[in-house]
């Protein structure tokens, strides 16, 4: 999934819902403790779009 001045770091091994290890702006390191974040996306990517299947698990 494409995220406009964003990085982005993950790691596949850790449980759903665990796997984001590192996010940052183009300013500052994004806190992950104790906070949730919310993702907006169209019905086509909900419904499955561009191999994203899994978006709602």
């Amino acid at each position: 999934m494409h995220v406009t001045g964003l990085k982005l770091t993950y790691d596949t091994s850790k449980a759903a819902g665990d796997r984001i290890v590192s996010l940052v702006n183009n300013v500052e390191r994004i806190s992950l403790l104790n906070k949730k974040y919310f993702v907006t996306v169209n019905n086509y990517i909900v419904d499955g779009g561009d191999g994203y299947g899994h978006i709602l698990t």
